[in-house]
């Protein structure tokens, strides 16, 4: 099977030897709108690739309101470094808002792709790098900016997402209520008045 990991991990330069280990585990699932890839709590010590959809990932309070972390399109590398990492229970969910097909290996295999490979080393400091620039972007954005602020933010930074995702998903992901959002989306399209 032509698995996209691979292909990425190629076009990152990893040795042969590595993309033959990494294909040897890789598992494939296809998940429809809706079903959950791990759920809050859960274990998963995994690395997700999304192939093809659409999936979130959220967190749930105690008393059940829930927070959007993050959109996972196509192409999107998924996982909880906690549930990796620290072998612990994972703190979100992530749920498809599309049927999905996701590529599964073992963190810890990957892991050991790095250790053992310069150019596997090199695409994860790279993925790191762009994984921290991201959360910087997101951190900036949710605690300096003003809500409408925020949403012309997620319209520039995620252009094709805002037509996949539903308007309560993205109030959820912005921090702000689904009337809130009405209201700023109904401002945007207001023409302004000129003075003359």
């Amino acid at each position: 099977m032509n698995f996209l990991m691979t292909r990425i991990f190629a076009e990152a330069g990893v040795s042969e030897e590595g993309l033959e280990k990494i294909a040897s585990i890789i598992r494939t699932r296809s998940l429809e709108q809706g079903e959950y890839l791990f759920r809050q709590g859960d274990t998963a010590p995994n690395l997700y690739l999304i192939r093809n959809g659409l999936a979130k990932m959220s967190y749930i309070t105690s008393d059940g309101k829930e927070f959007v972390k993050s959109f996972l399109p196509e192409g999107s590398f998924a996982g909880s470094l906690i549930a990796q990492m620290e072998n612990c229970e994972t703190t979100f969910s992530i749920v498809c808002l599309e049927p999905v097909e996701v590529e599964i290996v073992p963190f810890r295999a990957v892991q050991k792709l790095f250790e053992r490979d310069p150019a596997a080393l090199d695409f994860g400091f790279r993925f790191f790098q762009a994984l921290a620039l991201k959360k910087e972007k997101r951190e900036y954005s949710f605690l300096c900016l003003a809500p409408e602020e925020r949403y012309q933010w997620f319209l520039k930074e995620n252009p094709t997402l805002a037509d996949r995702v539903t308007k309560a998903d993205i109030a959820r992901y912005l921090g702000i209520t689904p009337v809130a959002l009405s209201r700023i989306r109904r401002r945007m399209k207001e023409p302004v008045n000129s003075m003359t």
